[in-house]
């Protein structure tokens, strides 16, 4: 299982309980620091950890072809910046990227052998597809992701890819510090 946001609050809760179900685990992030996570009995959680930046999901495509799930989890939150720099990072990062890496998922499911395990594909579209958040900018990057999402998944789900969009409620952490 591959988990996008790998060093974010959910993206580190998601991979402990992924682990705490049995699954391999590669935390994709862009951060370059190393992601340590501890199992509540204190061992450390093996993962492959692979850096990468929004612009370049095609890079992780041999990562991909691996991974029988790809969770889409990875955000960005302006918060009160409105500027052309906060709209283009906005969109770039919570929407356009999780749109390439649906494609890419997508593209490499579509290559399995029609006897093949479906692979799954889980969109974090966020409660801010649903509600008004505080951050006007990432409110529409978020619904554009979740739009987005329900537009290819008219073409891309099927035998060979689940595709199942999670919609959490709002909780405290660096993306949404009033939680």
């Amino acid at each position: 299982v591959a988990v996008t946001g790998a060093s974010g609050s959910l993206g580190s809760a998601l991979l402990l309980e992924l682990h705490h179900q049995g699954a391999a685990l590669v935390a994709l992030t862009s951060s370059d620091q190393p992601l340590h996570l501890t199992s509540a009995d204190g061992d450390a959680v093996p993962l492959d950890q692979v850096r990468w930046q929004c612009g370049e999901e095609h890079t992780l495509q041999a990562v991909l072809q691996r991974c029988d799930v790809l969770v889409i989890n990875h955000g960005f939150n302006s918060h009160g910046d409105r500027s052309a720099a906060a709209v283009q990072r906005s969109l770039e990062v919570n929407a356009l990227s999780s749109w390439r890496l649906l494609e890419l998922f997508a593209a490499i499911a579509s290559n399995d052998p029609p006897e093949a395990r479906a692979r799954e594909l889980w969109m974090n579209t966020s409660e801010a597809e649903i509600q008004a958040a505080v951050s006007p900018l990432y409110e529409i990057s978020k619904r554009l992701q979740g739009q987005l999402f329900s537009l290819r998944s008219l073409d891309l789900a099927g035998p060979q890819l689940r595709l199942r969009r999670l919609v959490l409620g709002p909780f405290r952490s660096a993306l949404n510090p009033i939680g």
